[in-house]
């Protein structure tokens, strides 16, 4: 039996009789393996854990199929909070085919929590927070963590599908805001500051 925390590649059950894996065919097969497991190797309860939210999120989602029932928004959430914790369980931030991580870093687990936080918060408080039309006065929680829930969701994105949709998320929300009709638009501060020098006499000396 293969040692668990070293790469698939080294198990000489691969390989046929009399014969050795060709680097190019040891490389491939990590870079596989790297992608379907998330570049971790996790032993003991570690594995556990992650093997039953993964088994809980699959029968959540028969249930819901069944139910039919749910608010979308509320499905979304619940969905967002299990692929958070499977997201910042599994994939490092960095992913080395043919070295993969050994357990899960303390680091890793604030985040998750903190995702998975976020996105059940609006699960909990999904009934007040439509009821009030958006973002309730009074009431920063609602702020902090929606601004939580998207930070975490780019870096979920990053870790799994690597930083070109992330990158691609930040520009279209930094447009939102700075854009022709965005809450910051740049062309109109421009063109407001560029009517009051007009119109504003030159300071005497």
């Amino acid at each position: 039996m293969s040692d668990p925390t070293k790469p698939i590649s080294s198990d000489p059950a691969l390989s046929p009789p009399g014969q050795e894996m060709t680097e190019g065919e040891r490389r491939a097969l990590e870079m596989v393996e790297a992608a379907e497991t998330g570049g971790r190797k996790l032993l003991g309860w570690q594995a556990g854990l992650v093997t039953t939210i993964a088994v809980a999120w699959c029968l959540f989602q028969m249930y819901a199929a069944w139910n039919g029932t749910l608010v979308p928004t509320t499905l979304r959430a619940i969905h967002l909070a299990f692929a958070f914790a499977l997201a910042f369980l599994v994939f490092p931030f960095r992913k080395t085919p043919g070295r993969p991580q050994v357990g899960i870093p303390w680091g890793d687990w604030l985040l998750g929590l903190l995702a998975t936080g976020s996105a059940a918060y609006f699960v909990i408080e999904y009934a007040n927070i439509a009821a009030n039309g958006g973002i309730r006065d009074g009431v920063p929680a609602d702020l902090w963590a929606g601004s939580a829930l998207v930070v975490m969701l780019l870096l979920a994105a990053w870790r799994t599908i690597g930083i070109a949709m992330p990158l691609i998320s930040t520009a279209f929300i930094l447009f939102a805001f700075m854009g022709a009709k965005g809450l910051l638009n740049l062309t109109r501060l421009k063109s407001r500051d560029s009517h009051f020098a007009d119109h504003c006499p030159p300071k005497q000396v």
